[in-house]
Parts: C-alpha cells; structure tokens; sequence
C-alpha cells in the first residue's frame, strides 16, 4: 500500500506542474498578441502595468467579459492586449503577467465591475 504522505506529494507535484504549463502557455499567447507587426511596443512589468492602469480612464466593457476599453480606445485591456496610449505593453517575465491576471480578476470583484454574461 502507497502511504498516503506520498499520494499527497504526488499531488502537489502534478498541480504545481500543471499551473506552471498553463501559465507558460498563457504568457506565450500574451507574447503572440503583443509581438503581431505593431510597430510601438514596449516591455513592461507588474508595477509599470499597475501604474498605467490606473492612470488611464478605462470604463469596463458591456460586451467583453473581463475587458476594459478607454473612450478613445487608445488603451485597452482585451483578450491579452494590453494597450496604454496606443503603445502595446508586453510583459517582461511570466511571472510579471500571472500578476497581472491575477490583479485584473481582484479589480473586477474590488469594484464590482458588472458585465453581461453570455447564455449558454
């Protein structure tokens, strides 16, 4: 029988595993939007992110799920892009956008962003 401290190791072994692949692959199409011929693209981290979301006036859409778009739409947060000024920020390490991720599904509950929800 397989005492159970290993059964647990196992585990955290394979989760751990399967959070850094997800977020490799996250990060990789991050880098696809952002690297896509757009000539003003700059590398940014965690804190350059924070700094410039909130100085842009961004509203939260009504029609994307988890997406904010400025008036002018010179600075966006969709689908992997992120966009201050209509330069596109890249973020410098993996680890700078699991940040990011992570602090734009904190904004929308801090804020109580409300957003339609698609019928499924």
């Amino acid at each position: 029988m397989i005492p159970t401290s290993v059964i647990v190791l196992v585990i955290l072994i394979s989760t751990s595993i399967l959070l850094i692949v997800f977020s490799l692959i996250s990060y990789s199409i991050h880098k696809g939007m952002t690297n896509d011929g757009f000539r003003e693209t700059c590398i940014g981290t965690f804190k350059d992110f924070v700094y410039e979301f909130n100085r842009a006036d961004m509203k939260a859409s009504k029609t994307f799920n988890g997406s904010y778009f400025s008036e002018d739409r010179t600075s966006i947060f969709h689908a992997s892009i992120i966009k201050f000024n209509g330069k596109k920020m890249q973020m410098k390490t993996v680890f700078d956008w699991v940040f990011v991720s992570m602090y734009m599904k904190g904004y929308k509950r801090r804020n109580k962003v409300e957003q339609k929800q698609w019928n499924r």
